[in-house]
Formats: C-alpha cells, sequence, structure tokens
C-alpha cells in the first residue's frame, strides 16, 4: 500500500518554492525595468538605487527588527552576518546616485553567458542547489514546473491507490453489519 503523505508533502514543498521564485522574480532588476518600461505609471527618479544585494540586508535587518519587538526577545547574529550585512549598506550607500559598479552594470551579461554555457554560477565551490544559469525567470518556470509535475503525480496516487473504493463507504469488511 501506497502512502500518499509522502507526495502531499513533496507537492506542498515544491508550491512553497515555486511562491519563493514567484516573489524573487518581482523584485527583480529584470522585471522592474520590464514594468518601468511597458507600463503608463511614471517614471520613477529615486535619489538613492540600492543593489538587490543592499535591499536584501535592508529587509533582513527590518524583518529581524520586527521580529524582536514582536517577541520581546533579541537575536543572536553571527560576526559575518553582521560584517556581510554592514559591507552590502555601505556599498548602497557609495553606489547611490546613478553610479553603479562594475559588477552591478556586467551582471547581465554574467546572466547571460551562464545560460549559454549552460553551466551553474561559480562553477566549483558555488551554490548547492543551483543548476543551470538564467537567472530569476529561469528558476521561477523550472519551479512551475515542478508543481505541475508533483501535482500530477498526487492526483495520479491518489486516484489510483490500491483498496480506494469509488463509491464511498467502507469500514471493517468483517464487523457485524446493523439494521437500522
Amino acid at each position: 500500500v501506497e502512502y500518499t503523505g509522502d507526495h502531499i508533502a513533496v507537492q506542498e514543498r515544491a508550491e512553497k518554492e515555486l511562491e519563493r521564485k514567484k516573489a524573487r522574480l518581482e523584485r527583480s532588476e529584470f522585471v522592474r525595468s520590464l514594468r518601468e518600461e511597458f507600463t503608463d505609471a511614471p517614471k520613477e527618479i529615486v535619489g538613492e538605487q540600492r543593489s538587490q544585494r543592499a535591499e536584501k540586508a535592508m529587509r533582513v535587518m527590518s524583518e529581524r527588527q520586527e521580529f524582536e519587538e514582536d517577541t520581546m526577545t533579541r537575536l543572536r547574529v553571527k560576526k559575518a552576518d553582521e560584517k556581510s550585512m554592514k559591507q552590502s549598506l555601505r556599498s548602497a550607500r557609495s553606489s547611490s546616485g546613478g553610479a553603479v559598479s562594475m559588477h552591478e552594470a556586467t551582471a547581465d551579461f554574467d546572466h547571460i553567458a551562464r545560460s549559454e554555457a549552460g553551466k551553474g554560477g561559480k562553477g566549483k565551490g558555488g551554490k548547492g542547489k543551483r543548476k543551470g544559469g538564467g537567472g530569476v525567470l529561469q528558476e521561477y518556470h523550472e519551479a512551475k514546473r515542478m508543481v505541475k509535475e508533483t501535482r500530477a503525480k498526487v492526483s495520479d496516487a491518489m486516484n489510483s491507490a490500491p483498496g480506494k473504493r469509488k463509491s464511498g463507504g467502507g469500514g471493517n469488511k468483517f464487523a457485524k453489519k446493523s439494521k437500522h
């Protein structure tokens, strides 16, 4: 007898991953530039442009502060995390006002090159789960495909589970039947 709870857990994980990828796609510079170009909304001129890394650092700091205030507790922060957060914020301040770092200026070309080569981020020692390049949009499409596959597997497992009765009913076949 196949236990379908595993399939449901896999489906839930795939759907959560899809939500994360969707949120990441919506926050990406790629989608921002498309929105700016193709919508009727006026172009926003911002005095301070932040990199994605700096925005993430600000978001993590605000989430941590909100959690600490809600729970009335302090969270420990590792020295390495604190150092990287400070570095991100410092780089955001130094690259504001239209000046862009060399890394940010060539980020799009890096994504294109990785997707053309079909290799992941940094080669040896890169991030663990990432397979293939292509950026945020490709990751979103991959997550969407995984959700579709897991939904199909769950529905197949639920429909073809051995011992499942189509007409409903159930109970123990050895129990005595009572008359009403």
